[in-house]
Parts: C-alpha cells; structure tokens; sequence
C-alpha cells in the first residue's frame, strides 16, 4: 500500500501521524510525508507549520523539509518506512495532484472537526481532498486517535456495491486485526413504490414479499461480510438498520458504540452519478466526531 501523509506542522497533523502509527499495518507499506507551502495569499490559511512572516523562499523550503522529516523519523521509529515531499501552492489542489502522481492508494490527513467559521477555515481543505481525489481518503479527528491499535473499534458501513466490498478489501489489508473490533452496519431500504412498478408488482402481496426477499438478502450478505472478516482475525459483530437515513444512522450508530474510525465505499467518478452515490460518504465525512476513511474502488484510479 502506498499512503501520503499530509502533515502542516499542526496538532491535527500529529494526531493524524499517531494514527497512522497506530493503525497501519508495516508490512508493504510506503508512506510519503508531504507538507505543502500554501501560496495563497492572505492570513487565514490553514496551514501552520510556517512562519508566514519569513518571505524567503529558501528559508521556507528548510522550515518544511524539517517539518516533513521530523514526521517521517517518527514513522521510521515506528517500523515503518517512509520518504518526504516539500510542494507549493494551493493545499487543496496539491494534495491530491502529488497523490494522483505517486499512485497513492490512500491520502491520510487531520482535520479540526469543528463548527461555525473557524471550522469551516480549518476543514476546507480535507472536505476539498475528499471530494476531488481519486484514491482512498482518510480523515483523522483527534477525539479518535487511539495510539494502541488494540483497542480501536472500526464501524464499517456497507451496502450490495462493489464500493462496499472494497471498503472491507481496504480494512483487511490496512488495519492490524490483532484486537480490533469491526461493527458491520447495514441500512436496509426496502423497495418503494416506484421500484416495484418497474419490476411489475402492482398486488400488496408481491410487494411484502419482494421487500422480505430483499430484507433477506441484505441479512445475508451481511453475514457472509462478517464470516470474511472474522476470517482475517478481526472481532466482528453486526447490525442491520431498518430506519432512518443512511448518513444519519452511520453517524448515530457511530457515536453510540464510540468508534474511532468509519470506513465506507464511494467513487471518484464526476457528473450526477457521483453527486448522488458520494454525497453520504462526504457527509460523513464532514460530521462524523471521529475519523473516516472513504475507499475508492482500485479501478476509479
């Protein structure tokens, strides 16, 4: 796995170094610590690592190469290996383009999570690199990062997708089983009308039992799902949700059972499709209290 590692120098970027530490497993990991030097002009830039007083290129380029390598010795320390990166320009385009030119399967970086105007500065530019990069995205949020991976509870949402299935692909090969618990959640949603008149169910009896068949299915997917990862080594249980809202009932089982990460499918694919099919993963995202990791599928790179 190839993972690029966003730090500014921040504590959310410490936050999101320990997880990295924490969580990944060492073997054919490359992690690449990157720090980019924001161009952009004004004082309410989210990046902190430099003194925006220094105006010196030269000296700027050095404040970052410590910065980077002061991160990457602590990955070393750690058993895992990893290089540095110093880029310019705008943090929310840059991120994604040195992703997309070292093939990174997943961009990890913090994110302050809060709300109101402060927030919106801060998270401006994990929401932009979820939304625009082509590969995995995880985004760490301080009140979740569990410096021992043993006790890392990993809520994973999934549906019938092959976005779905990547997602559980994702958690087998990044996080250490070794003691993690996975809580498999499901939102089932039953066929609407309007789906059972393009099937052609116009009786109430057909429509019962083509949602019961549906029902059924998801049931056993789901455990089929939780049979694979118990198969890894993980701890699993499971849930199937019959309410509610797929976005609200991810965040809410989230909160309850206190996980300390999220990890759901998407696509990185533009257009309406994309709108429609990512909108719960950047939702999540955005308000999720602990961190989340959107997998994108292999082929969408």
């Amino acid at each position: 796995m190839r993972l690029l590692l966003a730090t500014d120098g921040s504590e959310f970027s410490a936050a999101a170094t320990q997880n990295v530490i924490a969580q990944v497993k060492r073997e054919d990991t490359q992690i690449r610590a990157i720090h980019v030097v924001d161009t952009r002009e004004g004082p309410l830039s989210p990046m902190t690592g430099l003194d925006k007083e220094v105006m010196n290129a030269p000296a700027q380029r050095r404040s970052a190469e410590v910065l980077v390598e002061a991160t990457a010795e602590l990955l070393r320390a750690a058993g895992l290996k990893a290089t540095t990166a110093v880029v310019w320009g705008d943090p929310r385009s840059k991120i994604v383009e040195v992703a997309k030119e070292w093939h990174a399967d997943l961009i990890v970086l913090g994110s302050q999570g809060r709300t109101g105007l402060k927030g919106f500065l801060m998270g401006s530019v994990s929401d932009a690199v979820v939304h625009n990069a082509a590969c995995s995205v995880e985004i760490v949020r301080i009140p979740s990062c569990q410096p021992n991976p043993r006790s890392l509870r990993v809520l994973l949402a999934v549906d019938d997708s092959e976005y779905s299935q990547a997602a559980v692909n994702a958690v087998i090969a990044q996080v250490g089983p070794e003691g993690a618990e996975v809580k498999l959640l499901r939102v089932f949603e039953p066929l609407s009308l309007g789906d059972a008149a393009e099937m052609g169910i116009q009786q109430y009896p057909d429509f019962a039992a083509a949602i019961a068949k549906s029902r059924d299915q998801a049931i056993g997917e789901l455990l089929k799902t939780a049979e694979k990862l118990q198969t890894a080594g993980f701890k699993v249980t499971h849930r199937l949700a019959e309410e509610g809202y797929p976005r609200d009932v991810i965040l809410d089982c989230s909160e309850q059972w206190g996980a300390g990460l999220i990890v759901l499918g998407s696509h990185a694919r533009k257009g309406v499709r994309r709108l429609l099919m990512g909108s719960v993963s950047e939702a999540v995202s955005r308000y999720a209290a602990c961190s989340t990791e959107i997998v994108r599928h292999r082929c969408d790179h």
